[in-house]
């Protein structure tokens, strides 16, 4: 099991309570999200918009969300 650092751990928690309270929507969420992954730098330069997106939807997104309620 990974560790993850406090600071992500706190990070998640204020998103997560920001979106409880309606303070951002989870459309602003991905939308910050896909901005900082379009910018991360990869071997070679910049994540390419697809890349990014992909990165946003399938690991990103769903760790500052949490798991899917059932």
């Amino acid at each position: 099991m990974q560790e993850t650092p406090i600071e992500h751990l706190v990070l998640r928690g204020l998103v997560r309570k920001l979106i409880a309270k309606d303070l951002i929507s989870t459309d602003d969420l991905r939308a910050i999200l896909l901005e900082a992954a379009v910018h991360q730098d990869v071997v070679g330069g910049q994540q390419t918009p697809q890349a990014a997106r992909t990165a946003v939807e399938e690991d990103l997104l769903p760790a500052f969300l949490g798991p899917p309620s059932s």
